[in-house]
């Protein structure tokens, strides 16, 4: 018998079995290959995004700058006759709690992306450090007659949140809360440790600037933007307070029309370098900006509120786009006197991803 014409068929199966093999590592590998392109574009969009997010707290220290006239006030006053105040309202007001958008291109700026900023006084908010007394456990001044009673001005704030957070009075949990601590906040997040704090403003921790279009809807409170820790005074800036606080009480809120507001600015300007006074210059001010007569804002919130353009500490929102990937963080700044050791005018105290 020729056995030759019976050779076993392994050889083909052992074949099919090397190929199947192959193809399987070949189709691994290429799946692999094509995550990993996709990881690592996804990897390089999120640092050039980072990048730009931190590019916009550049800009922002940049049109800041306009505050550190300490080594240019005189010589420049002398030469051009600028006011630095008349200088500073007109060129931070119209840009505070809205959206800045500025769009590259890789020709020009050489990156694809986009970088949105927004600049918001920590001065135009209510430090919570500054008007509760935690040693004595009670608020600044409460029960004076002569003084701004730092626990009626809260009411009253407490009060005007109450449209926003479903006609809860949240003041009592609030003073609790306070009352059982033993030292100041060292974050508004803490406030989180309310339960109704952290129901209501579980979504709404952070500001977000309104959008056009926004104008004729009902935004939310915002609890950073209602409360802060850096302002380091007790009374509000009134050029500058936080689109919150307006809202609190029922003032005119951030209007993203960013042009209607600087020409509403100069006007006012304007007349004050007419000879306006100040005094004059700041009813006027509340009626062009805020929609409010002096005389129908209770006193007690009046108490509360400094007409001087003194601010200090400033929060910067920024959000860096690149492709389909956003970074966005948001920085505490504080104005410092300049030295010769140190020369810049800022300083970032706190920084927050977000």
């Amino acid at each position: 018998m020729n056995h030759t014409t019976k050779q076993p068929g392994y050889i083909l199966v052992l074949t099919i079995m090397v190929l199947a093999i192959a193809v399987a590592i070949v189709s691994h590998l290429f799946y692999r290959g094509s995550v990993q392109v996709a990881f690592d574009k996804t990897i390089i969009e999120r640092e050039k995004a980072k990048q730009l997010a931190f590019g916009g707290i550049q800009l922002a220290l940049s049109q800041l700058s306009v505050l550190d006239t300490s080594t240019t006030t005189t010589q420049n006053e002398k030469s051009s006759n600028i006011d630095p105040l008349i200088e500073s309202i007109k060129k931070i007001v119209p840009q505070l709690n809205v959206w800045q958008e500025l769009s590259l291109t890789k020709e020009k700026e050489g990156i694809d992306g986009e970088i949105k900023l927004c600049i918001v006084c920590e001065n135009g908010k209510i430090d919570i450090n500054q008007w509760f007394d935690f040693s004595k456990k009670k608020f600044i001044n409460e029960g004076s007659k002569d003084q701004p009673d730092a626990k009626k001005i809260m009411q009253i704030i407490f009060a005007g949140m109450k449209k926003f957070t479903n006609d809860k009075d949240l003041f009592e949990v609030f003073e609790k809360f306070l009352k059982q601590r033993q030292y100041k906040l060292n974050d508004i997040s803490e406030l989180f440790e309310i339960p109704e704090f952290a129901k209501i403003f579980k979504t709404t921790l952070f500001y977000e600037p309104p959008q056009k279009g926004d104008e004729k809807t009902k935004r939310p409170l915002f609890l950073s933007d209602v409360f802060t820790i850096f302002s380091g005074q007790a009374a509000l800036q009134a050029w500058l307070l936080s689109d919150s606080i307006l809202g609190v009480l029922n003032f005119n809120r951030a209007n993203p029309n960013r042009e209607k507001r600087a020409k509403e600015v100069e006007a006012l300007l304007k007349d004050y370098s007419k000879g306006m006074q100040p005094m004059q210059l700041w009813q006027k001010a509340m009626q062009t900006l805020y929609g409010k007569e002096m005389k129908d804002i209770p006193k007690e919130a009046l108490a509360m509120l400094n007409p001087k353009f003194e601010p200090t500490v400033f929060s910067v929102l920024c959000y860096g786009k690149v492709g389909a990937i956003v970074q966005k963080i948001c920085a505490i700044i504080e104005k410092r006197k300049t030295t010769e050791l140190n020369g810049a005018p800022f300083a970032i105290k706190r920084l927050y991803w977000l």
